[in-house]
């Protein structure tokens, strides 16, 4: 039985008449309870049908949060014909709140099974990018690990061209070409002997002197 002689807000969810209001007033209290998922307000309603049509309801209750009633929107409720003050929510849902839930990790938890290899990180953003772009064939087992793989091959095959700007393909794209091979020990011993010979017949044609040649002898060994 209700404070007052009248049904109890458990007997009026199932035995109240139900009718449909509309809020006309919401005021959170800022109270909350069960972990933060349902919340205190004062509200006021207006039946808008049945024989109680037009009649206000002013009450603190506690809804879910995720179910916080606005002004201007129609719920349903049940009330007390001998006492229309008394009423309770007729939507099931508003005493419902939805718990916090907690989505476990991707590795095993002490003394549980290992997780599968390959298992990939949560957050991991190229995860997501897979899930997304590649739809059900991101879920496939290796998927991942075959994209990484087909990435760090091309680039190094990227790293191994080198583009020629003053030449471009039927599209108009610059062409790739490949890298010159490093320079050995061999190359550049023989570079110095060829610019040492070039310098020794300058000297023979008389186009340096001998002042010269030794300056520029000694740059060249220097060089080296």
């Amino acid at each position: 039985m209700g404070l007052f002689g009248g049904q109890s807000e458990e007997e009026l969810r199932t035995s109240g008449t139900a009718v449909s209001a509309r809020v006309v007033y919401v005021d959170d209290t800022g109270k909350r309870r069960e972990s933060g998922t349902e919340a205190k307000v004062k509200i006021q309603l207006k039946i808008d049908s049945g024989a109680a049509r037009g009649r206000e309801l002013d009450k603190a209750k506690w809804v879910p949060v995720t179910k916080m009633p606005h002004v201007g929107e129609t719920v349903q409720i049940r009330f007390d014909p001998d006492h229309v003050d008394d009423w309770a929510w007729g939507d099931s849902s508003m005493y419902e709140p939805a718990r916090v839930s907690v989505q476990p990790a991707a590795h095993a938890a002490p003394g549980g099974p290992p997780a599968p290899a390959g298992t990939p990180a949560p957050g991991d953003p190229m995860v997501e990018f897979i899930q997304h772009a590649a739809g059900p064939w991101g879920q496939m087992p290796g998927f991942k690990q075959m994209i990484e793989g087909a990435m760090e091959a091309n680039m190094q095959a990227m790293q191994s061209m080198s583009i020629d700007t003053s030449r471009v393909d039927e599209g108009g794209f610059p062409v790739l070409i490949p890298n010159s091979p490093p320079r050995t020990p061999a190359d550049s011993s023989q570079d110095t002997a060829e610019r040492l010979k070039r310098l020794d017949t300058l000297l023979e044609q008389g186009l340096v002197t001998a002042e010269e040649h030794a300056e520029l002898r000694k740059k060249i060994i220097d060089s080296i």
